[in-house]
């Protein structure tokens, strides 16, 4: 079973975690001077740790996010509006409904595999804001609050 080693330091002394893949307790071993008895080097004391040992790893980092395609960014603040309302009026917790990632591959692809544009999701924010990218719904401010005006279709061409 293989075992994690971590040094910490403190008051002039190391301490060398030894932590089980097991998750059983960590064990300790000090370094510090040698009339007290301790081990005289750092290397003493990871040599003094029982069992198999590797260096302390960190995990690996997560994969950088894509940017959102040049000219989207607009088109997100708008959606992000549209949450906001949508959210107040049925309630609800914007995060629940969509996250910014979320908001940002709604603007990129009308098919994007996102919780808000399926189930009650959809009905409290996805139609709205399939809408509101194709030309279908405005917002506008009155009356204290944003509010949502369905457009007449458009023509193809215009």
């Amino acid at each position: 079973m293989a075992r994690a080693i971590r040094a910490v330091a403190s008051d002039g002394k190391a301490e060398v975690l030894e932590v089980n893949a097991n998750l059983v307790g960590p064990a300790r071993v000090q370094v510090g001077f040698d009339e007290c008895g301790f081990a005289e080097s750092f290397e003493d004391a990871v040599a003094g740790v029982r069992g198999p040992a590797h260096a302390f790893v960190a995990p690996p980092a997560a994969p950088a996010k894509p940017e959102a395609p040049p000219g989207l960014g607009p088109l997100i603040e708008l959606l992000r509006v549209l949450l906001k309302q949508r959210c107040e009026d049925f309630q609800v917790a914007q995060k629940l409904v969509a996250s910014a990632d979320d908001l940002e591959a709604i603007a990129a692809d009308d098919g994007a595999t996102v919780r808000a544009l399926s189930g009650w999701r959809r009905d409290v924010f996805g139609r709205d804001a399939l809408a509101l990218k194709h030309g279908q719904l405005a917002l506008t401010a009155g009356r204290g609050r944003i509010e949502l005006v369905p457009l007449p279709e458009r023509d193809g061409g215009k």
